[in-house]
């Protein structure tokens, strides 16, 4: 199925904004591997968005609401996983929860 988008610059530095976007949130909550990660994750959202206004015909030339609404959504969503010490990958429930347990 070709959508008709070629891929040029505009497109890949844009991809680039959307992982500077995904880590703004905090970005000193993220160790510097996480946010590479985080704005891989976000330039593949970011590509995945532009392709879904391709295809219900969204005119945005900028590319404005797939950058910043897109990658800025995952965002939210990512610092919840993400976060070097509240965040999911980073901290062990189960530890915290049975740090008030003793044996008697």
């Amino acid at each position: 199925m070709d959508l008709g988008i070629q891929y040029d610059i505009f497109i890949l530095l844009r991809g680039t904004i959307a992982g500077a976007v995904s880590i703004s949130v905090s970005p000193s909550g993220y160790e510097a591997w996480t946010a590479l990660i985080n704005g891989f994750i976000a330039g593949i959202i970011y590509q995945i968005a532009v392709k879904i206004a391709y295809m219900i015909k969204i005119d945005d030339t900028l590319h404005i609401c797939q950058t910043h609404g897109a990658c800025a959504f995952y965002s939210l969503f990512s610092i919840c996983l993400f976060h070097k010490t509240e965040g999911f990958f980073f901290n062990d429930v189960f530890i915290r929860s049975t740090d008030g347990l003793t044996d008697e």
